[in-house]
């Protein structure tokens, strides 16, 4: 899987408007991103970001603020705060076969969640309201469906829920 002569790829998707609703917005996946997930050979999580990602981020069953593990960007020493992360149960999972050469459709693991965390800009660029910097499949907190396991320790505020939208 290659992808040539692109800066960044742009996802529909919605943000926390800061009165417990959402707003239409647009992230992006830069080249950067997606080049150490080549570089790493992890294929299957470019196949989760065309799949998984492109089809989940405006349909987020929760949207929590702030990662709760210190974290310095720059000069900015509270960046951990700034983080977006987007909860949901996509219908499937996938892979990326290397005997085939092919991107291979999974049923979804039992009791797990899609996660995708977002550093947001202090302005957009271009119409884009951030960058998606990771995804991943996580466990299910036994209590709130669709977040991740433990979000209270791992997460800032909770900002959004499509339950109580």
């Amino acid at each position: 899987m290659k992808m040539h002569n692109f800066s960044a790829l742009s996802i529909d998707s919605v943000a926390p408007d800061g009165n417990g609703g959402i707003i239409s917005c647009k992230y992006c996946v830069t080249k950067e991103v997606v080049n150490g997930y080549q570089a790493r050979g992890h294929r299957s999580q470019l196949a989760q970001l065309i799949y998984l990602v492109f089809e989940g981020m405006a349909t987020p069953a929760h949207i929590f603020s702030g990662l709760k593990r210190p974290m310095k960007v720059g000069g900015n020493y509270h960046a951990d705060r700034d983080f977006l992360v987007y909860c949901w149960l996509p219908e499937r999972d996938c892979e990326f076969n290397i005997q085939t050469n092919n991107v291979q459709f999974l049923q979804v693991s039992m009791n797990q969640v899609f996660v995708t965390i977002v550093k947001p800009y202090t302005e957009p660029i271009r119409g884009v309201s951030g960058e998606i910097i990771r995804w991943s499949w996580v466990d299910e907190d036994n209590v709130l469906a669709l977040a991740p396991v433990n979000y209270q320790d791992r997460y800032g505020k909770h900002m959004w829920n499509a339950k109580n939208a």
